[in-house]
């Protein structure tokens, strides 16, 4: 892909990300700066800044000798679980005591969000799955309209595609994700804080659980 000469500080960092989540670039890879350059063609200084930022983000690290393709381990996986789960936890809560008796357009947000994954196909593409399914959860979180909050959100969901696209390539799980979403859902519904949580926390140890079990036979 080559780039424009407009801000190409943002574009090199739009297209490299993007070329990250996409998984173009695999697992541990180092990335040479000079044929990144090479290939959006633009110099090098974009693609450092890029790689800078996106290291911040976490999907990419620095070795001190350059940088790598972010790879996951066994603990940065039950990190990054552990981070979301206080995210998922705090919202679920306050969405429900604070957002929806005073938001009357928050549950036809909450609806749509929840539909659109619910009548997903279970054949539909792996990147199709993993966005209705980030896009639920995300919801959320938006709803509480706090920007520093859904960033910082954001940048776990990124880190957590490192290794979801494994998750998603199994039909059962796929099921087994919608299920757990009905129980959130149903339970925000019914305005059941003690019901939502316990759907949160149980649908998030499955979740790692899985991937850690992904992560272990990669390795093997």
């Amino acid at each position: 892909m080559k780039l424009t000469v407009d801000n190409l500080n943002k574009q090199a960092y739009d297209a490299l990300k993007q070329s990250l989540l996409e998984k173009k670039y695999p697992a541990g890879m180092r990335l040479v700066d000079s044929k990144l350059a090479e290939d959006f063609g633009i110099s090098r200084t974009p693609i450092r800044d890029a790689l800078m930022k996106l290291s911040e983000e976490g999907l990419v690290y620095s070795n001190g000798r350059g940088f790598r393709v972010y790879s996951p381990t066994a603990d940065d996986i039950r990190e990054i679980f552990e981070l979301r789960l206080m995210f998922d936890l705090y919202a679920a809560r306050k969405v429900i005591e604070e957002i929806l008796p005073k938001d009357a357009d928050a549950e036809k947000r909450i609806d749509c969000a929840y539909l659109s994954e619910a009548n997903a196909d279970d054949q539909e593409a792996d990147d199709d799955f993993i966005k209705s399914d980030e896009d639920f959860h995300a919801c959320i979180v938006a709803l509480l309209g706090n920007e520093r909050l859904s960033d910082s959100y954001c940048d776990i969901r990124n880190q957590m595609r490192a290794f979801r696209s494994i998750t998603a390539h199994s039909a059962d799980r796929r099921r087994k994700a919608h299920r757990y979403h009905e129980r959130i859902y149903q339970a925000l519904k019914r305005r059941d804080v003690q019901a939502v949580e316990e759907a949160i926390r149980l649908h998030t140890s499955l979740s790692m659980e899985d991937a850690l079990h992904d992560i272990e036979e990669t390795q093997r």
